[in-house]
């Protein structure tokens, strides 16, 4: 598997929990996270959300879920919350702040595979 199949693997992880009907850790598993996880970079996540902005829908109900890292719109742009205790990080763009979801969720679901 190369880099950029991980990363799609890995930004498609909602659509996939729904379709395939495995756990996130089997799911996190089978992306190759595990082989190249130099790959979880926010800058390359957010500009693949850029081109299938549709991902974000599906991180948004899996977020909601999961109850892990969320994202939220706030006056001026995003904030991203870690877990119900932690303090947002913000962010001007949206592509950016979900990206850092899809990071953030993505390194908490591979602890525990």
């Amino acid at each position: 598997m190369n880099e950029d199949e991980i990363l799609q693997n890995i930004c498609f992880l909602p659509v996939h929990y729904q379709t395939a009907k495995l756990s996130p850790i089997a799911l996190v598993q089978r992306s190759g996270y595990a082989d190249m996880p130099q790959v979880l970079k926010r800058e390359r996540i957010a500009e693949y959300l850029r081109s299938r902005p549709e991902l974000i829908d599906a991180w948004r109900v899996w977020s909601e879920d999961a109850r892990s890292a969320w994202c939220k719109k706030v006056e001026n742009g995003y904030a991203v919350y870690a877990g119900p205790d932690a303090k947002p990080i913000k962010f001007a763009d949206r592509f950016e702040a979900w990206a850092e979801v899809i990071v953030r969720n993505t390194r908490h679901i591979a602890k525990f595979g």
